[in-house]
């Protein structure tokens, strides 16, 4: 089980280097262009595209979102909203999307939290459809040969016993998104923008944080609402290949584009 740091290689030891090297990144990172100028943004950027977004209030660092913003890009979903979805820290608010189809279908449903939520947050409550930078910090990453590999893992995983409805056991298809966090209640979204999904491995880059140099992983899978770029930590990468079956349990994080505010 990785945690957000170590997917773009910061697997800490402890508080200490957590805060040494975070004190060495607000002195690198750089004030956020194209928001409103009363909201204080900064962010640090890797070679590798490991980033780190720091909020600041006043002279203090009111919270830090890991990001990961590589020179070519990230892969965008395109989404409908209708209100700000919030958590309990004012910086960690998102949203609670449709996503939709290239022909405007809703395929199905997220929540993801923003990198910079505070100055998206009335811009959030009204109803709209944009498209949106997403990247998914694989909290458990799992990389299997063929679908007969896929399937059983899921056996010893979720079980053999045949649901009601349909006399088979639960299993994921190989191109599959399911939501889990929106059952959880609002109010956290560490927890609420969190999804579990499948599918095809078409990229894989093996990446290095150069302030840390702790080892990661840029996956791209094909799966349910399109191509989704997965930052994986250094341990989960056994069977990592492209072609490999991707079963992914991963906190969702995005940044709408273009930014909808005046430079």
């Amino acid at each position: 089980m990785s945690s957000n740091f170590e997917c773009i290689g910061m697997p800490f030891q402890d508080d200490q280097e957590f805060a040494l090297t975070m004190d060495g990144i607000l002195g690198a990172s750089r004030r956020v262009r194209g928001l409103p100028a009363r909201f204080d943004h900064r962010l640090w950027v890797d070679a590798s595209g490991a980033a780190v977004a720091i909020h600041v209030e006043g002279n203090a660092v009111a919270c830090l979102t890991p990001f990961f913003d590589p020179p070519d890009g990230l892969m965008r979903w395109r989404v409908s909203t209708s209100a700000p979805t919030l958590d309990e820290c004012d910086h960690c608010g998102g949203a609670d999307c449709n996503l939709l189809s290239p022909e405007g279908e809703m395929v199905t449903r997220a929540t993801l939290q923003w990198l910079f939520f505070a100055p998206y947050r009335d811009w959030l409550s009204q109803p709209r459809t944009f498209e949106i930078e997403v990247v998914a910090f694989a909290h458990r990453a799992r990389f299997f040969a063929d679908e007969a590999a896929f399937d059983e893992a899921q056996g010893a995983e979720l079980g053999q016993n045949p649901l009601p409805s349909t006399g088979t056991p639960f299993r994921l298809a190989v191109e599959s998104f399911i939501p889990i966090g929106m059952f959880e209640p609002p109010g956290n979204n560490a927890r609420r923008a969190t999804a579990t999904f499948a599918g095809s491995v078409v990229r894989v880059d093996r990446l290095r944080n150069s302030r840390t140099g702790g080892a990661f992983s840029r996956v791209r899978v094909r799966t349910l609402p399109g191509e989704t770029d997965v930052v994986v930590g250094g341990s989960d990468t056994h069977g990592l290949k492209v072609g490999a079956i991707a079963w992914i349990d991963a906190w969702l994080v995005g940044r709408p584009v273009p930014v909808p505010f005046p430079v």
